[in-house]
């Protein structure tokens, strides 16, 4: 069989379509022959961009861009264990000291600090993706799970910390969590179905190697999740579906039960978490109605003997971050349609009230570690995206919350916070960054947007944007209507029936930077992932000329097919989020109304456009990047269209140099078409 074979027509709700490629979903190693063709002409496609990436790579390398975003020491039992990024490792290094020591951090290990290395990774794992790690509380054990091809399906390890004795077989099949229970004899992790979905919570005993089903979801709409409650001793298990969930609490101990959490009458719970108030355990939880806008924090106790109370109510405004429970505090994050952020405080006493730390509107500010269940010493983060994660220190029993920071956006870099009028009236706020000493007049930009699932684009450090101003670009986000920042609502806006709003409140903020004088008109580039791919792909059939040039990672770009597949991994579970054209005929033609491979404009000229895909990605094919390109080839005219294949899955390959360069390759793409120079020689 060869490509040209590959054509199929797609008969559903009496449509009928030709798609000349989709017959190469049946023969993957004929795609796979495809794909490394592609690949070879995208490395000389790329060939002059090069020595910029390379220039690029050296000032930001991998080992201290993953040092950057790793947690504090963290405490449990008698030691802070510690994450250490060695120089040229992928993977951290977990290293532990005394408790009774100062609170240790990478620098006094890296000075000559006495310590051991309680779990060494790289040696373990390698270039493999790390999921979580896990030790007991004793010290004794740590567990971890790692993904040797980045397809986001992990296996579960455990060993003696100081022998390195191997105490199960390994486990295939795993999502990335790993739990201990608090005597270190029992371990509990997600089983994977071959949709990928987790589907079952498994108990293993580590000394005779027994396994056994804790709680199984067999609704393939829904995935389960579970983590260790805040008390340490209990785990909390939620089966979530788009929008709705339910939990159970399992107390971790002989003979525990697993016993479900009713919610409030007419509400819902996004959150389950275990802790303390008036010293009694309770049930803490954040919920949410239809009628009751905005997120509430209510507690009940454990033994449901009495009903929930209301602790917090952040009204229709503010969205709120599961709470950090301690035993004698709760700290709550906060954060509202304008973008300003803050961590609420009180006691577990029943009579306490909230007290509030502010930060800065245009960082993000979190707790960076978890204190001790019976800790007051608080250690919160703040970062932004010109600044890498800085730490700072809150002592909540004191009567004054005072923390010192730096102030996440300074220096030369300045960070605006404008709203953009959509077509329906709506305000879409857009975040731009810029260096005004570098500018004179409209500049070159690239604007990024997600706009799906309720997800917020929140602050994060990325260096690679301060390349960007320095050599004067602006640098925009557009918080579109289907993310999350708007709350509920502003995600639903966007969903379904609905899902072109996100396309639109795009180019009204692109069309916005240009009439304000911020972006020039004629050098104006795109980047978007995954469903921000999609975004990209259906913004460019909308209006080809809008962009000089974009990039599009993982990107969603066929999205009836997929969701024509039943048996791939996110189609049963994403129906909330774009409607099911399976069965639905007014979904069937919406969807083929917007999609990008589906919409080309025969003739067109279209921007040079890179796109990236995972080899391994399972949640977006790589076939899908490879249909879209060969349509855009077909049907449009400018270009180039350029597809590259990078190892790994959706979210990044196990090496983690080769994902950061393909990130480095994106940003170069767009700047090099822009007519910037990212990293000039010298």
């Amino acid at each position: 069989m060869s490509v040209g074979d590959a054509s199929r027509t797609i008969h559903v709700l009496g449509r009928v379509w030709q798609d000349p490629w989709d017959g190469l979903r049946d023969h993957p190693s004929l795609l796979r022959r495809e794909l490394d063709q592609e690949n070879q002409a995208a490395s000389d496609a790329l060939s002059s961009m090069t020595d910029t990436v390379a220039r690029l790579a050296a000032r930001h390398p991998a080992w201290q861009l993953l040092a950057s975003e790793l947690p504090p020491a963290q405490a449990l039992g008698d030691f802070w264990y510690l994450p250490v990024v060695d120089d040229k490792a992928t993977v951290p290094r977990i290293v532990r000291t005394p408790r009774s020591d100062p609170m240790p951090t990478p620098g006094d290990i890296k000075s000559g600090m006495p310590h051991d290395t309680a779990l060494d990774l790289p040696r373990l794992i390698g270039k493999q993706a790390l999921g979580s790690v896990a030790f007991s509380v004793d010290g004794s054990l740590a567990a971890w799970t790692s993904d040797s091809s980045g397809a986001e399906r992990f296996t579960l390890n455990i060993i003696e910390v100081s022998s390195g004795q191997v105490l199960v077989p390994p486990v295939d099949g795993c999502g990335p969590g790993i739990w201990l229970a608090p005597d270190g004899r029992s371990a509990y992790w997600m089983e994977l179905d071959a949709l990928q979905r987790p589907w079952r919570l498994m108990h293993l005993d580590i000394d005779t190697h027994d396994r056994e089903p804790v709680l199984e979801e067999m609704d393939q709409t829904r995935r389960l999740r579970a983590r260790l409650a805040a008390d340490n001793s209990h785990m909390v298990i939620s089966s979530v579906a788009r929008g709705t969930s339910n939990h159970w609490i399992l107390p971790l101990k002989p003979g525990g039960m697993v016993t479900p959490v009713p919610p409030p009458v007419g509400s819902h719970l996004a959150t389950v978490d275990v802790g303390c108030l008036g010293g009694k355990p309770a049930i803490f939880s954040l919920v949410s109605n239809d009628s009751h806008p905005g997120d509430r924090l209510m507690v009940r106790p454990i033994d449901s003997l009495g009903g929930w109370i209301l602790l917090y109510d952040a009204g229709e405004d503010t969205q709120l971050t599961p709470p950090l429970l301690l035993r004698d505090h709760v700290v709550l994050g906060c954060k509202d349609h304008s973008g300003d952020s803050r961590l609420l405080v009180r006691s577990t006493h029943r009579n306490s009230v909230w007290r509030q730390l502010p930060a800065d509107p245009h960082a993000t500010l979190a707790v960076a570690q978890t204190p001790p269940w019976d800790g007051s010493r608080l250690t919160v983060s703040v970062t932004s995206y010109v600044q890498p994660p800085t730490m700072g220190h809150i002592e909540l029993s004191s009567t004054e919350l005072d923390v010192q920071l730096p102030y996440a956006v300074g220096g030369p870099y300045s960070v605006e916070e404008m709203h953009v009028a959509a077509g329906d009236g709506v305000q879409i706020p857009v975040t731009v960054l810029s260096r005004p000493d570098r500018l004179d007049g409209p500049a070159p930009c690239v604007i990024t947007a997600y706009g799906a699932y309720g997800v917020s684009q929140r602050p994060s450090y990325n260096p690679v944007i301060t390349s960007m101003l320095d050599a004067g670009m602006v640098y925009a986000v557009a918080h579109v209507r289907g993310g999350g920042e708007g709350g509920r609502d502003w995600h639903t806006a966007a969903t379904g029936l609905r899902k072109k709003t996100t396309f639109t409140d795009f180019i009204a903020v692109v069309e916005y930077l240009v009439a304000n004088g911020v972006a020039d008109r004629r050098r104006i580039g795109a980047h978007g992932g995954s469903a921000g791919g999609l975004l990209i792909g259906a913004v460019l059939n909308m209006q080809p000329d809008l962009l000089a040039v974009a990039a599009a990672s993982v990107p969603f770009v066929d999205p009836v097919t997929t969701m024509l597949h039943p048996e791939l991994p996110l189609t049963i579970s994403d129906r909330p989020e774009w409607g099911d054209p399976l069965t639905d005929p007014e979904t069937l033609d919406y969807m083929l109304s917007y999609s990008p491979i589906h919409n080309i404009i025969k003739g067109r000229t279209y921007p040079p456009i890179l796109v990236t895909a995972g080899l391994d990605d399972s949640r977006v094919s790589p076939l899908e990047a490879f249909k879209w390109v060969r349509a855009l080839r077909r049907d449009a005219s400018g270009g180039p269209f350029v597809l590259r294949i990078r190892d790994g899955g959706h979210v990044g390959g196990a090496d983690i140099a080769e994902s950061i360069g393909a990130i480095l390759t994106e940003f170069t793409w767009l700047a090099s078409h822009l007519g910037v120079e990212l990293a000039p020689p010298g």
